[in-house]
């Protein structure tokens, strides 16, 4: 860890404070902000940068101590003794000393802590300030009450505020990587800005406390807080003396909060509630009639947790379950909190209850909570009932053994059909999935399926095993099980009522065949089948919540494949998953599909850093093959061989043979990054996705060859063929482009390169777009065509192909892209000279070496060759 603390986050601030330090009409700055907003660091950044040797800094720090002391913030400046001629004017005594100690330079007092300064150092403040003798920089703690004499500086309007606010998350971000010293994961920093309130004080207390751990290169967060006493001692003291009823208050809403005001005052009192608002410990707000009470800093409830007592802890839990009993339980949420608050507290539960709120926990993702339900029901003897959401929450949570384990410790259900059907699909997915053992699970199947006679309740388990066979790359054999979704029943159906039907089965077999048909080139139905089911989510989100996941994946893909980077709903989907507790396997498996996104959009680095992110987290499981897929490609596009080809070395998970199928064409990718055949390679694997009928990936492959090989070559000639096929059967707006692609390269026919690089561009897909436009630059030895191919690559964070090789930037100095920029925002050539302080000559000079640089030849043509509508 830095041993000093990084700053970061303030740019603003400073910009902001040194443009009041140099206005003629202020007289300083003052920096007001809670404690630890580095009030103190950013004012030290300010005298770095902005004052030379022309200031005279005198420094005084301001404390308790020596606030009953006259000049006590300033003894340090002011000698010991006061001459009897001073008594009479010891201000202006004191103030020539200061003013005579500067010289002919000007004075800056520079004061930290100002509300704390005695009050003759703030009068002689407001001597040197008031006479423009002086200027001030200093710092105050919001809240406190600071001497009159400051406060008049700037009510009166000499003085100018300047209030810190929290540091935004990117800022929390940057610093935690400088001071770790390494990648950090984005959900980690998340959490911790949330935590510490983008406070950079309680920040570096987090994780000075061991807030975060290192696994596989990314520093993560550790799934609790932990005990902290310098931590702990500085949150206490922000919260200070406390009644035993704001105590209560504070307690009872660090367990359950948010919390009704009306449930609070009644355990307590009104009072005490008003009394901890009024001291700024807890925050009341609206939600619709309720009146809903938090606390005031999220980390007052994780110290205030920690620290509380077992006993009355669970005093505190049982009070807080009853009293919403009372008052009613009307949402699904008060029914779930309720219970956790009775588990917590030891209190008993029968074993349906426990399942109904695992249930009810995993339909919310709170997936450790319904593990730790479906336990306690488990051990309540609730058997094969409990076992199977039990089972469903381990494997939402990544934990397979244990899901396995708990499905065997549990005898067949015999006489419930739908369970039956339940256990079947639930073992066929942690075998297949979790286990990573397809062909055990492929023999589990028939004898599964014999066992169920309902047709609803059998396309459970023909949904679950074609889902299987979609996700390992059998797409074809997915299609043709799916055709058996009403096969004849395995014997007459038991006497007794019909069995119960969730409608699960429909789901899983349209998850499955949404995955199959995006792989076999059907983009638009698979993503219409995943919106259909999306949009439907109650259905089954109680029986299977994990669907959240596979099918905003299902949809990912097969809207990658049309050509649509629709990251807004990845991105939608990633912060819903970080909300949820334990479901870090969704997480990261999300946080793979948008660094696929960033990588198709041009954006290598930022790709290999998420894709390495999500490695981090699933590292010991099979999905751990979509992340090294990603890792892959976009570190042989970034030019880190070495990175690419351990993530290709890696061993990749049978059951999801389909991720691995993915990963493959990274290997042309790296073979053109050492000099190797990588063509070849690409028309190789495109061979190998024909005659598994993957139309998708074959399109892609063959799309590969024509980005890797020169056009005109043969390579380029054979894959322009084939995809013109491609083309004819695969849906959405990639595969059509990808073929104009190919012919145009075929036939290097540079105006239709240009034209696809063009439509590569509106699809967000700049890399390609960059690389079309290159490979036309070449053909057509035209300046326009090479300066957009170089600004479409010069988006795309330094990717290396073999189609940008030799790329140039067009060089213009900076004077001509400034005056180019401002031309192209339609600005005359006088309007230019005016903002530039130069002569209309001199902007159409460099307007002219400008256009001849660029290959252009007037100002509406700028725009294109700098790619500035990007």
């Amino acid at each position: 860890m830095a041993s000093t603390w990084p700053f970061a986050g303030r740019s603003g601030d400073i910009q902001a404070a040194g443009t009041h330090l140099g206005d003629p009409a202020s007289a300083g700055v003052l920096i007001a902000g809670p404690m630890g907003a580095g009030k103190t660091r950013l004012m030290g950044e300010l005298l770095r940068q902005h004052h030379s040797r022309a200031a005279f800094v005198a420094r005084a720090g301001a404390c308790a101590a020596a606030a009953a002391l006259p000049f006590g913030a300033l003894a340090h400046l002011i000698p010991p003794e006061v001459p009897p001629s001073a008594e009479a004017n010891l201000i202006g005594w004191a103030a020539r000393i200061l003013l005579r100690a500067a010289g002919r330079r000007r004075l800056l007092l520079a004061v930290d802590d100002a509300h704390l300064l005695d009050s003759a150092s703030a009068a002689l403040i407001q001597h040197l300030v008031s006479l423009h003798a002086a200027r001030l920089l200093a710092t105050l703690r919001e809240g406190e009450a600071v001497p009159s004499a400051i406060t008049g500086l700037w009510t009166r309007g000499l003085l100018r505020r300047l209030d810190l606010g929290p540091l935004p998350q990117e800022a929390v971000h940057e610093i935690l990587e400088a001071a770790l010293g390494g990648q950090v994961d984005t959900a980690a920093s998340s959490r911790l800005h949330r935590l510490a309130a983008g406070n950079p004080l309680y920040l570096r207390e987090l994780v000075e406390a061991g807030a975060l751990a290192k696994a596989n290169g990314v520093w993560r967060w550790i799934g609790r807080l932990p005990p902290a006493v310098r931590l702990g001692e500085l949150v206490e003291a922000r919260i200070g003396a406390l009644t035993s009823d704001e105590q209560a208050v504070v307690e009872l809403v660090a367990l359950g909060e948010p919390l009704g005001a009306e449930l609070v005052a009644g355990l307590v009192s009104a009072e005490a509630l008003e009394s901890a608002e009024a001291k700024g410990l807890v925050e009341a707000g609206h939600d619709g009639r309720r009146v809903l009470v938090r606390l005031a800093h999220p980390l007052y409830g994780e110290v205030v947790r920690a620290r509380l007592p077992a006993l009355r802890r669970r005093r505190r839990l049982r009070e807080l379950a009853d009293a919403t009993e009372r008052y009613g339980t009307r949402r699904g949420q008060d029914v779930l909190q309720v219970a956790a608050w009775r588990l917590d507290s030891g209190g008993g539960h029968d074993a349906r209850t426990l399942v109904t709120a695992c249930r009810l926990a995993q339909a919310a993702h709170e997936v450790e909570l319904a593990i730790r339900f479906g336990q306690a029901a488990l051990d309540a003897g609730a058997g094969a009932e409990a076992a199977a959401p039990l089972a469903r929450g381990l494997i939402m949570a990544g934990r397979a053994e244990e899901a396995a384990h708990a499905l065997a410790s549990v005898a067949e259900p015999s006489g419930d059909e739908l369970l039956r059907a339940r256990v079947a699909q639930l073992r066929l997915m942690t075998v297949n999935f979790g286990l990573d053992r397809p062909d055990e699970a492929d023999r589990m199947f028939a004898p599964a399926l014999a066992g169920i006679s309902d047709v609803e309740l059998r396309a459970e388990v023909i949904g679950q095993q074609a889902y299987n066979l979609a996700m390992r790359g059998s797409c074809t054999q997915a299609m043709e099980l799916l055709r058996l979704t009403e096969p004849t029943p395995a014997g007459p159906r038991p006497p007794g009522p019909a069995p119960r039907s969730s409608g699960l089965g429909e789901v899983l077999l349209l998850e499955a065949k949404a995955t199959a048909l995006g792989q076999l080139g059907r983009c638009a139905e698979a993503v219409e089948a995943c919106r259909r089911l999306l949009d439907a989510t109650d259905l089954w989100r109680a029986d299977a919540p994990e669907l959240m996941l596979t099918l905003t994946y299902t949809r990912h893909l097969a809207r990658v494949l049309d050509g649509d980077l629709a990251s807004e709903e990845i991105g939608a989907a990633l912060a819903q998953a970080a909300e949820a507790d334990g479901w870090g396997v969704a997480h990261a498996v999300l946080t793979a599909c948008l660094a696929q996104l960033h990588r198709l959009s041009g954006k290598v680095k930022t790709a290999r850093r998420l894709a390495h992110e999500a490695y981090a987290r699933l590292a010991a499981t099979p999905y751990a093959i979509l992340c090294l897929g990603e890792v892959a490609h976009a570190a042989a596009l970034s030019g880190e061989p070495e990175a690419a080809r351990a993530a290709l070395e890696s061993p990749a998970a049978a059951s999801l043979g389909l991720m691995g199928l993915w990963r493959e064409p990274a290997r042309a990718w790296l073979a053109a990054l050492e000099g190797g055949p990588a063509a070849d390679l690409a028309a190789e694997l495109a061979a190998e996705a024909r005659g598994r009928g993957l139309l998708g990936l074959e399109m892609v492959t063959l799309h590969d060859v024509v980005r890797l090989a020169p056009p005109g070559s043969p390579p380029v000639v054979a894959a322009a063929a084939r995809l013109a096929e491609v083309a004819a059967r695969h849906s959405g707006r990639l595969a059509p482009i990808a073929a104009e692609h190919a012919h145009a390269s075929a036939a290097t026919d540079g105006p239709a390169l240009v034209a696809v690089g063009e439509r590569f561009a509106g699809l967000g897909l700049l890399l390609h777009a960059a690389e079309a436009m290159a490979q036309a630059g070449r053909v057509l030895a035209a300046k326009p065509v090479e300066a957009r191919a170089w600004a479409l690559a010069a988006r795309c964070e330094a990717a290396g192909t073999p189609a940008l090789a030799g790329l140039r930037a067009p060089g213009l100095t900076d004077r001509e892209r400034d005056i180019a920029l401002l031309a192209a925002s339609g600005l005359r050539n006088k309007e230019i000279a005016e903002r530039l302080s130069v002569s209309p000559r001199t902007v159409a000079n460099h307007l002219q070496s400008a256009y001849a640089k660029l290959g252009i030849g007037r100002r509406t043509e700028i725009a294109a060759a700098l790619d500035l509508t990007g």
